[in-house]
């Protein structure tokens, strides 16, 4: 998206967001009495979120990770903040000290987050790296999801455990619809962020390449009543996050989607895969993409918000 909008590439630390994102679960939980999702992951608009409260830092201000460590692993991190927060979210009457003790947990694992960056000879907090140096346009993202068990053209949640902010911001469309906005947002050359299943028998295949049996890759074969079916008995979860960067075509003339996944830069194209029109279709939860990514239509109807 920096690159969109500014023309050059700037490498942001992903661990800084992670870091707040922790901060932000536990105070949630705290204030719902342990009535919330706390766990590792979560959805599009949580770095959105993050990024709006907290800021951004560059990659090589914040690693996330302590002297030697080479893998990000926080299975006991986890651990230990839950433990940490079960007995506040308890309590009649928390203290204000449990903050500091879950900032100290942090710190522990991961290190201190900076207060300040030096970038291009400017001392900046990661706020106004974000909102004033890189103009990270937070109010400007929409997410699309489709549902036939909420109404459609409204503003819903996504029913899923990692919505742990009970974001209820999402579009709710007709599959077609949402499809149409996709393809829409990528040949004008937005990048799409979506939440996937990816858990369909030979998903991971050595080719890299993603498609519905064949009975399921024609035409029109996935409708919003099949996602909704699948949705409820659990065929479709979700899994993971990925980022759709083009479109392109098989030799016969089906379409594929270019996605970049989390699992490293193996493989026969550089750590990118490729999932069929109707895979998408079938599997895609939900989507993230700047407002002016929208198409016309939609865009009107849903007021760009």
């Amino acid at each position: 998206e920096l690159e969109r909008i500014h023309g050059t590439r700037i490498d942001l630390s992903e661990l800084h967001t992670v870091y707040f994102a922790y901060v932000e679960k536990c105070e949630r939980f705290v204030r719902l009495h342990g009535k919330a999702q706390f766990s590792q992951g979560g959805l599009c608009h949580d770095v959105i979120d993050v990024v709006a409260k907290h800021g951004v830092v560059p990659a090589e201000s914040y690693s996330g990770l302590l002297d030697g460590e080479r893998v990000h692993d926080h299975t006991e991190l986890e651990q230990v903040l839950a433990a940490v927060i079960a007995p506040i979210a308890e309590s009649q009457r928390p203290s204000e000290h449990w903050k500091g003790a879950v900032r100290g947990v942090l710190d522990a694992y991961m290190g201190a987050v900076p207060e300040t960056v030096e970038v291009d000879g400017k001392t900046e907090t990661p706020l106004e790296y974000a909102h004033e140096d890189l103009r990270i346009p937070v109010d400007d993202y929409v997410q699309l999801m489709s549902f036939e068990s909420q109404p459609f053209w409204k503003q819903c949640q996504l029913l899923v455990p990692d919505n742990w902010q009970l974001c209820g911001d999402y579009w709710n469309v007709p599959i077609e619809t949402m499809l149409a906005n996709l393809d829409h947002a990528l040949r004008e050359g937005f990048t799409v962020a979506v939440d996937m299943d990816v858990s369909e028998p030979g998903t991971f295949n050595r080719e890299h390449v993603w498609k519905m049996p064949d009975e399921l890759e024609q035409d029109g074969a996935i409708t919003d009543a099949m996602r909704q079916h699948w949705f409820d008995d659990r065929e479709t979860t979700d899994d993971h996050l990925m980022h759709i960067v083009g479109i392109s075509k098989d030799e016969d003339g089906r379409l594929f989607y270019l996605t970049k996944n989390s699992h490293g830069s193996g493989g026969p194209f550089a750590g990118h895969l490729y999932m069929s029109r109707n895979y998408v279709a079938a599997k895609m939860l939900s989507f993230m993409v700047h407002k002016d990514g929208l198409d016309p239509a939609t865009l009107a109807r849903t007021g760009g918000s």
